[in-house]
């Protein structure tokens, strides 16, 4: 009786992970939909790429970002930025009771 109860327990919890895990990734579809929607056009221009299997928005232009050795980003980076920066962050903000945690990374 108690193996039976275990079973029928366990297998309640794999379908709400499934379920769970399915909402995380329509939510991930749907943020990377709106992602690509704004800048689809834009990123090559940028020098930019969106990876949709972890929504990474990578810059990749060689000497957009930062002048060679300087750690202040360049002029035509800031322009970028000031034009991506605000859509970005309200597409981010529609979602924000659903994600965990947003990472912006910078390197020179």
């Amino acid at each position: 009786m108690q193996a039976s109860r275990k079973l029928g327990a366990d297998a309640k919890m794999g379908g709400q992970i499934r379920e769970q895990v399915a909402v995380l990734r329509d939510t991930e579809q749907k943020i990377n939909r709106r992602l690509n929607e704004s800048f689809g056009t834009k990123l090559s221009g940028w020098g930019a790429e969106l990876d949709p299997g972890n929504l990474t928005l990578r810059f990749q232009k060689e000497g957009v970002l930062f002048d060679q050795g300087s750690p202040v980003p360049s002029a035509e980076f800031k322009r970028i930025l000031k034009e991506m920066f605000p859509t970005y962050i309200g597409i981010l903000h529609d979602f924000k009771d659903d994600l965990e945690e947003v990472r912006i990374e910078g390197h020179t």
